[in-house]
């Protein structure tokens, strides 16, 4: 019926096959076979310009909101303390946005958006550390199908992969990994 075109179109997409045996007197067999390259992984969708992001919960520590008067500067990175440690603060705007080999620039709290009293962060960890991304506003948490990027994108190590939210707005997959290593190299 109708169900089942909506079930294939959404299966094409994916790269897979939907197979049916239907026999008399036994019942029906549907057989779903989607590629390997395609993963479903728990997610933490953010906003930051408008736009959707998604980060693994795998990589999710902590979500917070921060009265500006929590984040304090050090040798140039703002901080917080979270449990009883110190974690590095860094707008994901910069991240994404940093360009060749320049480092990050030296922060200050007077780098905290004008007008605004509280910060959205996401404090996510990798290799035992922790860092807190600063995000515009946190969307929902959601099961999502990551896709490999194709070429020439795949070589963009930020991103993850993609996906494609039930709004049908396509969303990138954020590289937790990545960042973190990009933050470790590009800190002041």
């Amino acid at each position: 019926g109708v169900g089942l075109d909506v079930v294939k179109l959404a299966i094409d997409s994916l790269g897979g096959r939907l197979r049916v045996n239907s026999e008399l007197g036994k019942g029906t067999t549907f057989t779903l076979v989607l590629p390997t390259s395609i993963a479903v992984k728990g997610s933490l969708l953010i906003e930051l310009d408008e736009r959707a992001y998604a980060v693994p919960l795998l990589h999710t520590d902590v979500v917070l909101t921060l009265r500006n008067d929590e984040i304090f500067a050090v040798g140039g990175l703002l901080m917080t303390r979270v449990q009883d440690e110190n974690v590095p603060l860094v707008p994901l705007r910069q991240l994404l946005y940093v360009e060749g080999d320049e480092p990050l620039p030296r922060a200050t709290r007077a780098d905290l958006p004008p007008g605004a009293t509280q910060q959205q962060v996401l404090v996510v960890s990798y290799n035992g550390r922790r860092l807190g991304l600063v995000v515009d506003r946190f969307l929902r948490q959601q099961n999502i199908v990551v896709k490999q990027l194709s070429k020439p994108l795949d070589t963009i190590d930020l991103f993850g992969g993609v996906t494609l939210l039930g709004s049908g707005q396509l969303c990138l997959v954020l590289d937790v990994p990545a960042l973190t290593r990009l933050f470790l190299a590009k800190r002041p």
